[in-house]
């Protein structure tokens, strides 16, 4: 440590002025002359020595100006003695204001104590805490505008999927509501299209198939089908339907129905009879259809069993008579194998065991056109007449649309012992005059199953057998007995724990 000690004499007083000390540059860590709190304070530190320097410098100035004063001739003393208080007082002067200026420095050298390492390093760390709060109160800030602006992002993105919710079911609740319409008996035969296939479109029967179908407003079309001689079904009932996530589809093309009819002419059926290929024909039909339910029609086979049988007679009168009669049929059924009714009925049950396909025969056109159109009007009706068993099925028998014989009881009680003369004629043989009879002796079911409880098995079912019926009114009535059968018969109806017990 340097100092530098510079004293003024006057006829006063004497000054003392210190200097700071000095620190060198090179005393500073390299690594704090980067950091800006410690270039903030140097150069502080350099303010303060500049002032020590010009401090220095005026003391330099003071012991010149004696010197000059002492050299002067003793003769003008008087002249050098104003002077050199003069120049005291100048000296004075300047030497307060620098030393004003040397505190000042000297104070803000205890504040911010610039040449201790351990100070700079206390001051820099607060300086970093303070950075480094402000830097994570400004994070803070940030994140809590970014938390907002998410928050607002999903509320706008859960107001957009409520909004979606209450269209999807709105949509849900038209779609249900138009279906539920369109469903009615009188509404669904507008939504069913018949599809006949084009080899059917040639026989003789078809066109009173088209015209039944055209006279009761159902819509049709010719069209080739994966099997011949079939007839399928397609219903627009449903504009719109639910698929498993919930989601509505377009269905606005048709949904296929799982029904078709297979209608097979007389000598088709009984060919593939007599070539025992009946049984491969129809399992190739059902796997071409996958599984959908077959109806079989069978068009002619009476009128040839009728020519089987005339065939047969005119055989037998031609061999009485010795004389060949015309036969008109021979070019009809005369080309066609012949196969016993028995067969055919061994070749229909068989289908009907191994592939549950019924079947139906017809003989006339209009016959089988009146079969398409009820069995078209019966598929139209089918979703109705399900949802129908359905909400039977989840209800109970006394919930149902049927009130027939049923009987009101009031909140006062009124109409138990009707209801109860009701319950006893439920029974076999058991008339209104008898269930007075037994209502007169036990008035409640609760009274007739106590009185059970309290007898034996052999008592119990003679219990009611000697009570006495009263056929009619007047002294000319007869009077008779309900007997063992109806008093066993409701013993073991009130007492049995066997639900396989039999009265």
């Amino acid at each position: 440590m340097k100092t530098n000690v510079l004293i003024i004499s006057s006829d006063s007083e004497d000054t003392i002025i210190e200097s700071t000390e000095e620190v060198s540059k090179k005393e500073i860590p390299q690594t704090f002359e980067e950091d800006d709190n410690f270039r903030r304070l140097y150069n502080k530190y350099l303010g303060e020595k500049k002032s020590k320097t010009s401090e220095e410098t005026l003391n330099q100035k003071s012991q010149q100006n004696l010197y000059e004063v002492q050299s002067v001739n003793k003769s003008n003393k008087h002249n050098y003695e104003l002077q050199s208080k003069r120049i005291m007082s100048e000296n004075l002067d300047q030497s307060n204001s620098c030393y004003n200026e040397s505190l000042s420095c000297h104070t803000n050298k205890k504040r911010f104590k610039p040449a201790s390492e351990d100070d700079v390093m206390y001051s820099l760390l607060n300086s970093k805490d303070k950075a480094s709060k402000m830097s994570v109160d400004k994070k803070t800030k940030e994140q809590e505008k970014l938390e907002k602006v998410t928050l607002q992002q999903e509320k706008l993105k859960l107001r957009q999927q409520k909004k979606e919710e209450e269209q999807r079911n709105k949509a849900i609740k038209e779609a249900l509501a138009n279906h539920y319409k369109n469903i009615k008996p009188e509404n669904c035969i507008k939504f069913i299209k018949v599809q006949i296939d084009e080899t059917l479109a040639n026989e003789d029967f078809a066109k009173n198939i088209i015209g039944e179908l055209q006279q009761n407003g159902i819509s049709y079309m010719t069209t080739s089908q994966d099997i011949s001689s079939i007839i399928t079904w397609k219903t627009q009932l449903d504009s719109h339907i639910l698929d498993i996530d919930g989601q509505l589809i377009d269905t606005s093309n048709g949904t296929q129905i799982d029904e078709v009819l297979l209608i097979l002419k007389w000598n088709d059926l009984l060919i593939h009879i007599h070539n025992e290929t009946f049984l491969s024909y129809v399992k190739n039909i059902t796997v071409n259809l996958k599984g959908r339910k077959i109806i079989l029609a069978i068009y002619g086979l009476g009128k040839y069993y009728q020519y089987q049988k005339r065939n047969k007679n005119r055989e037998f009168k031609e061999d009485i008579s010795g004389k060949a009669s015309n036969n008109r049929d021979q070019r009809i059924y005369g080309n066609v194998p012949t196969v016993s009714r028995r067969a055919v009925e061994y070749a229909l049950t068989e289908i009907q065991l191994l592939y549950s396909i019924s079947h139906r025969m017809f003989e006339t056109e209009q016959d089988i056109a009146l079969f398409v159109f009820q069995l078209t009007k019966s598929i139209a009706q089918m979703p109705y007449k399900k949802r129908k068993q359905e909400e039977f099925i989840q209800s109970r028998w006394f919930l149902s649309e049927d009130n027939k014989n049923c009987i009101r009881v009031d909140k006062n009680g009124n109409g138990l012992l009707r209801l109860w003369k009701q319950i006893i004629t439920i029974f076999p043989l058991a008339s209104l005059e008898t269930a007075e009879a037994i209502s007169a002796v036990y008035p409640t079911p609760l009274s007739l199953f106590q009185a059970y409880e309290n007898t034996s098995t052999a008592e119990g079912e003679k219990l009611l057998q000697d009570i006495s019926i009263r056929r009619a009114a007047g002294p000319v009535s007869t009077m008779r007995k309900i007997g063992p059968e109806l008093s066993k018969k409701m013993y073991y109806f009130f007492t049995s724990i066997d639900p396989d017990q039999l009265l």
